[in-house]
This record gives structure tokens, C-alpha cells and sequence, in this order.
């Protein structure tokens, strides 16, 4: 969808069994639950099937820099906008003349 995603790997996969059917075996009353239906983000193979990496991650010595702040991801994201390329200029611009 375009979006850019900062940050560390999240530790819920994209492609995972979801919703479940509880169960209750009759003779023990042992309980349990066994999934019914799996969602499918990614093809198999991908990298960000079983782990979705982010676009940009902060590196250790980022999270150093910024003195393990809990607002590293966003102050690591105003850096990186701040370098770019013509951050500073004003996108219509570039159309005039």
C-alpha cells in the first residue's frame, strides 16, 4: 500500500494459522484447540513470509544514539528525512521556472 515501515521485526509472522476450534476430548476432559484457517500475506519462499522485516531498521548503535529513547523509531525516521535529498525544498518547486 506504499507505506514504509521503521522499526524492529515484529515477533508475529504474516503467514500464521489464525482462529481456533476448542476442544474437549470425552473420555479424559483433556482441553486443546487446533487451528482452522491460516493467513497467507507473503509467497512461501519470501523473506518477510515467516518474519516481516521492516524497510528501515535501527541498528544497535542507533538505539545507542539516541540513548535507548523510547521514541528511537521516530527520531531515526526525522534523521533519515532530514538527510535526504532536497528534504528541505518544497515539492511543487521543482515545476516552477
Amino acid at each position: 500500500m506504499g507505506a514504509t515501515l521503521v522499526g524492529i521485526p515484529s515477533g508475529q509472522a504474516p503467514n500464521t494459522y489464525m482462529e481456533q476450534t476448542l476442544f474437549r476430548l470425552p473420555y479424559t476432559g483433556m482441553q486443546g484447540s487446533i487451528s482452522n484457517s491460516i493467513q497467507i500475506c507473503f509467497p512461501g519462499k519470501d523473506r518477510c513470509a515467516h518474519t516481516l522485516y521492516p524497510d528501515l531498521m535501527p541498528t544497535y548503535q542507533d538505539y545507542q544514539r539516541y540513548n535507548f529513547d523510547v521514541q528511537t523509531e521516530i527520531l531515526y525516521l526525522l534523521d533519515k528525512i532530514k538527510s535526504a535529498p532536497h528534504s528541505h525544498t518544497n515539492p511543487a518547486e521543482k515545476y516552477q521556472k
